[in-house]
């Protein structure tokens, strides 16, 4: 189990609130088990979270607040999370398939945009918070093509594609799809020096 705080801000500004995380210990100790037979030698184990947030922290707008929607491979939940000053305002996962509900009168895509709108109206709504100054999206690169204008038409926020360079110094090139998949790895690995849980 780990945490971290809501800021105290808008209408949590008398509340301490926090966000919890939580991992089964048979999860945690098969990962551990996995790289202890590498040996490579464990030194945190990091929640997508706060991974998530070392990258957003490194962002241009992070000093206005932005937000990053990962979009993993493979149907796993979509992630929104909003943040400024390197604080986590909010971090929810979506339900997200991308072939959508059989008897469903709206797409997939749509869904997803409005969530993704609703997270953006209780950030400004609930810790009086402007509009964050971009929206960063990673996805697969099969789903930028009906990710990218529906969330353009739907929102009322600059949308860019979250690139490895915007945040990182990097000399070698990189497959398109690659960030997609290794994102919270990353931003596990981006953690300040001598922070270790």
């Amino acid at each position: 189990v780990d945490y971290f705080d809501i800021p105290q801000k808008g209408r949590f500004a008398e509340q301490r609130k926090v966000y919890v995380v939580a991992a089964r210990q048979s999860d945690v100790q098969e990962y551990v088990k996995i790289l202890s037979l590498a040996k490579l030698p464990l030194q945190a184990i990091e929640v997508p979270e706060l991974g998530i947030n070392n990258i957003a922290s490194r962002l241009p707008e992070d000093q206005d607040g932005v937000a990053v929607l990962y979009m993993p491979p493979d149907n796993q939940p979509a992630f929104i999370q909003i943040s400024q000053n390197q604080e986590i305002y909010i971090s929810r996962r979506i339900p997200f398939r991308e072939e959508g509900e059989a008897f469903s009168m709206v797409s997939p895509w749509e869904s997803l945009a409005e969530e993704v709108r609703r997270a953006l109206e209780y950030y400004q709504n609930a810790f009086q918070r402007p509009v964050p100054g971009a929206l960063y999206y990673v996805s697969p690169v099969s789903m930028k093509q009906n990710l990218l204008p529906i969330l353009v038409s739907h929102l009322n926020v600059r949308v860019k594609p979250l690139l490895l360079e915007t945040f990182l110094t990097v000399e070698a090139t990189f497959d398109p799809d690659a960030l997609a998949f290794y994102l919270p790895a990353l931003g596990a690995a981006l953690r300040p020096m001598g922070e270790v849980k």
